[in-house]
């Protein structure tokens, strides 16, 4: 499941569920998320998925 929320209303501004969840999907969600919602400020991530592997595929996650 992917979500987005605001961090002060709490609202929920996406959610979704993704079979497999991949980085694509994420980036649909953001994507969705300013198109209706606008640019945030800053942005927060779950820091223990390991689906943010770096592009050269070398194994690095981002934490």
């Amino acid at each position: 499941m992917i979500t987005t929320l605001d961090d002060y209303s709490r609202y929920l501004l996406y959610a979704d569920f993704a079979y497999p969840e991949t980085t694509w999907a994420h980036i649909e969600a953001v994507e969705s998320v300013v198109l209706n919602h606008g640019v945030a400020l800053t942005y927060y991530v779950d820091s223990q998925r390991k689906i943010f592997l770096d592009f050269l595929g070398n194994g690095i996650y981002y934490k």
